[in-house]
């Protein structure tokens, strides 16, 4: 098993966001320490207006997918849409399904087979950012060889808790041993047996663009992450301007407590809400209107249009006859 340590990047924003744990310098404090003065942390970032979202679109597809990326897998410039598919009666084992918009639907370009549970999935450009994104699984990478996407097993199975990317450029492999102890990996599709190299230190706040990470809910509170933040298992820090900014998206499950008392089936929708980073009064600024069933993903580009920057969020709600929903709003 891998040595991991304390995620400082996570615990730099959302810790401090929160006013449990306050970090100034990336390094973690203990949670009776002295907090510093809010007004000190706010003064630290230069502030620009909030950012806005628009609704754009909406689609349903007929695959049970529990996990979803957006990447140009293959370095021809276009988005593709990487799901992570439950395999039914088959625990512990999921679909690989790669896809591309045509224009009128999303048409599958690849399917494979994962022996690894379906809520294990990072999509990166691990490589560099001028090569085609890499797919992660728990237990194997997913590299496009000019023609096909070649599978590389994995040694020992990971435990994938996100991706980052950092102001340098890299785009880092975030795995997890425990809720507090976290390491970032680069990811080498030309390595012949190992892949992951430059075993390091988790990027601080100060280094990274966006990151995103996906837990149980059980997981985030073990970290010290209030019900309101890690009850929807999956947290994104996005500096959305790109200007030393950051801002928390979270999911807010909105369960039909009404539909439950009168008979009905208990249905969970939910809401993607953002909140600013620097704020420790954590307040919400925005939020999507409610969605169909629980977000179970999100990534941060457009699976219909190249270079498109938004919110593309995968629910586990969709109408009859469909499996999941995904909604796309786009940024600015």
């Amino acid at each position: 098993m891998r040595t991991c340590i304390i995620h400082r990047s996570i615990v730099h924003l959302a810790i401090t966001a929160l006013s449990i744990l306050t970090v100034l310098d990336g390094a973690l404090t203990a949670p009776n320490s002295k907090r510093a003065n809010a007004a000190t942390i706010r003064a630290s970032y230069s502030k620009p207006p909030t950012p806005f979202f628009h609704f754009l679109w909406k689609e349903e597809i007929s695959e049970p997918a529990l996990r979803a990326a957006v990447a140009d897998t293959t370095g021809d410039g276009k988005p593709r849409l990487i799901l992570l598919i439950e395999k039914p009666q088959q625990a512990g084992s999921a679909k690989l399904v790669v896809k591309k918009w045509s224009g009128k639907e999303f048409a599958t370009e690849f399917t494979g087979s994962v022996e690894a549970p379906a809520d294990q999935l990072a999509v990166g450009r691990f490589a560099g950012r001028d090569k085609p994104a890499e797919i992660v699984t728990a237990v194997a990478l997913w590299t496009w060889n000019g023609t096909t996407y070649v599978r590389k097993p994995e040694k020992y199975a990971m435990s994938i808790f996100g991706v980052a990317k950092t102001h340098a450029g890299d785009e880092r492999l975030i795995l997890s041993e425990s809720p507090t102890q976290f390491k970032s990996y680069a990811v080498n599709p030309d390595g012949a047996d190992d892949w992951l190299s430059d075993k390091s230190d988790a990027p601080t706040a100060t280094q990274v663009d966006w990151e995103s990470m996906r837990a149980k809910p059980d997981f985030f509170r073990k970290m010290g992450m209030p019900t309101y933040l890690g009850s929807g298992g999956l947290i994104t820090i996005w500096d959305t301007t790109r200007s030393n900014a950051p801002y928390i998206f979270s999911c807010r499950p909105a369960p039909d407590l009404a539909a439950a008392a009168n008979g009905g089936p208990l249905k969970t929708d939910s809401y993607i809400g953002f909140r600013d980073a620097t704020d420790p009064g954590g307040n919400e600024l925005w939020t999507t209107t409610k969605l169909n069933g629980l977000a179970t993903d999100m990534a941060l580009e457009d699976a219909k249009t190249p270079s498109k920057r938004g919110l593309l969020i995968l629910t586990s709600g969709a109408s009859e006859g469909k499996a999941r929903t995904l909604y796309f709003y786009g940024l600015g």
